[in-house]
């Protein structure tokens, strides 16, 4: 048996069970993936003693991103490119953090045929899913990127490590008006009525969220991230099984039709 999971904490809602269980499903793999509450207080007990455990493989999710790093053994170039991680693998008592949120975003650009070179591009939230997004943003080479968060320090210690100028959170409105051609919001929470007001004919609105019932405005994209959260954990499930991911599996799974 495969055992798989995701810890965070809360999480009184996430889809993530329903992906990767359609998964292993589909491909006949004896596996399950299972929500883990882990409460901050009993997270170092969890993690020590995780490597005892017959588990294959985890998501990781907030707040824990980043404070998985203390108990890891080895790092992907990418994690440590963002200094975060989404997906352990346990192997052999060794855990090896990797974070396939770059895969999610890499994928869902893609897939909506985002443009971003030489394009006004404005990232909210430098959280772990943030830094992923920023990591591949500055990949793209943007005309202009800016980045907020509410702690503004996070701002800016995320615009140096990426090429980005920050912005103070109060002035988002703003850096808005200056014609974004793209914003992402990478921040847990619902932005739209600040946003979208101003966002100009033909700009794209990337809402990481997938909670969120998204708004709409005449000439603007709006999109979720449900693709985004469906090919991470593509990327994820093959990292711990060695199989190609039925994404289209997937993604019925997760209500994308």
């Amino acid at each position: 048996m495969i055992f798989t999971g995701l810890i965070g904490y809360p999480l009184s809602y996430t889809l993530s069970p329903k992906i990767h269980n359609a998964a292993f499903k589909q491909l006949g793999l004896r596996g399950i993936y299972l929500p883990l509450p882990v409460k901050e207080a009993n997270l170092t007990a969890f993690m020590k003693d995780l490597r005892n455990k017959n588990f294959r493989g985890l998501n990781v999710t907030i707040p824990y991103k980043e404070r998985v790093l203390d108990f890891l053994d080895r790092i992907s170039p990418e994690a440590e490119s963002v200094r975060a991680v989404n997906t352990l693998i346990i192997e052999n008592r060794r855990l090896t953090g990797h974070n396939t949120d770059l895969d999610g975003f890499r994928g869902s650009l893609a897939e909506k045929d985002i443009k971003i070179a030489d394009r006004k591009v404005l990232l909210i939230g430098c959280g772990g899913a943030g830094r992923a997004c920023a990591c591949v943003i500055r990949g793209r080479k943007p005309g202009a990127f800016f980045v907020s968060d509410l702690d503004d320090e996070k701002a800016k210690i995320t615009a140096q490590n990426f090429g980005a100028e920050p912005v103070n959170f109060r002035r988002l409105e703003a850096i808005l008006s200056k014609n974004m051609d793209l914003v992402v919001n990478a921040a847990p929470a619902d932005l739209q009525e600040i946003i979208l007001p101003v966002l100009k004919s033909g700009s794209v609105y990337f809402d990481l969220n997938y909670r969120f019932g998204l708004n709409s405005k005449k000439g603007v994209r709006v999109l979720n991230g449900l693709p985004m959260l469906v090919l991470q954990a593509a990327r994820s499930f093959a990292l711990w099984t060695g199989e190609r991911a039925p994404v289209r599996i997937m993604k019925t799974a997760a209500g994308i039709k």
